[in-house]
């Protein structure tokens, strides 16, 4: 099973709340490079889209992967300089997720669980005004809403001290596309708590 039917597979089985850490930069590297069996790399795939963080390193990962074969592929990219430069890069987002990690591991977090989205629904299809509904987290002084790309990129950002929140699409008539969206529970201190994704179909009449 390559990583596009592997996606497929993760995105088939729904989403599910999950208290499963973040992935290490070690584990990523093995699922770009399709290592271990299928189930192992199914759920390193669902703790990595549950983070917008493992979500990028990802994607990096995935375009350093797809250079170096493209390297292979031609023998004047076979040179040392490539090579030490995709090497750089790989060490480069390690050391990065490392130091958010532990960054991270140092802020408190007083409220338990995470978010739990109520509306939309799983894979619901929407148009024109769409309203975002979860449960509240104890402790939270406010939540932001983001509404993101397959890719992880935002689409947009709403902060609220409500559990609601609304969106406009701004779309030209006649476009339907994919999304996922989550909401963070914004903690004292500056710590968060951000909700598994969900996603949704946007169409335009």
């Amino acid at each position: 099973m390559n990583e596009d039917e592997l996606r497929k597979a993760y995105q088939s089985r729904g989403v599910r709340a999950s208290d499963a850490v973040e992935p290490t930069p070690e584990e990523l590297q093995r699922l770009v490079a399709g290592q271990g069996d299928e189930a192992e790399r199914l759920a390193i795939m669902e703790r990595a889209l549950s983070s917008r963080r493992s979500a990028g390193d990802l994607e990096l990962l995935r375009a350093i992967s797809h250079a170096e074969r493209l390297a292979e592929s031609r023998s004047w990219w076979r040179s040392p300089v490539v090579v030490g430069l995709a090497a750089s890069l790989l060490l480069v987002v390690g050391v990065l997720s490392l130091r958010d990690r532990a960054r991270d591991e140092q802020r408190a977090a007083p409220a338990e669980g995470t978010p739990v989205l109520l509306e939309p629904a799983v894979d619901a299809r929407v148009a024109d005004s769409i309203r975002f509904v979860w449960q509240p987290v104890p402790g939270a002084r406010g939540y932001r809403v983001e509404l993101l790309t397959d890719a992880g990129n935002i689409v947009t950002s709403i902060e609220t001290t409500d559990t609601i929140a609304r969106y406009v699409p701004t779309r030209p008539a006649g476009g339907e596309t994919t999304y996922r969206w989550v909401v963070a529970a914004l903690l004292p201190e500056g710590a968060e708590v951000v909700s598994p994704p969900r996603r949704l179909t946007i169409k335009t009449p």
